[in-house]
């Protein structure tokens, strides 16, 4: 029996539980178990789409704010309905979108932190 059989088993646990978040790449990365790879590149891709769901949440935000006050100034139901749609879509993207972003990111984190105790058992068993 491998000595690292135990860490192996709870990595891969814990990316089974994320695995419908993984894009092909990452599944390909994850079935030829080089999970630090897969750990680095997914934190990577984390940080990307975090920048981008917060740029659209910035991006839909100024869009209703921008239809309120043109249906302060003007009146008109459809302003006043795009305004509460893009605003609607901002909440919803805050909800959705940062609760998979940090998911990911903390399945991520989880998984370097098991291999380096990995590592660590190793160097221990190795050194008496």
């Amino acid at each position: 029996m491998r000595k690292d059989d135990v860490f192996t088993a709870m990595i891969r646990e814990e990316l089974e539980q994320h695995e419908r978040f993984f894009l092909f790449q990452e599944r390909e990365l994850l079935r030829s178990k080089e999970y630090r790879k897969l750990a680095t590149q997914s934190l990577r891709q984390t940080r990307i789409i975090a920048v981008i769901v917060f740029l659209t949440i910035v991006t839909f935000s100024i869009i209703s704010i921008m239809h309120f006050v043109e249906f302060g100034q003007q009146g008109g139901l459809s302003r006043f309905v795009l305004g509460m749609l893009s605003w609607a879509f901002a909440i919803a993207s805050v909800f959705f979108y940062t609760k998979n972003i940090l998911e990911k990111k903390k399945c991520m984190e989880r998984v370097l932190k098991l291999l380096e105790a990995r590592e660590q058992f190793r160097d221990n068993t190795n050194n008496p």
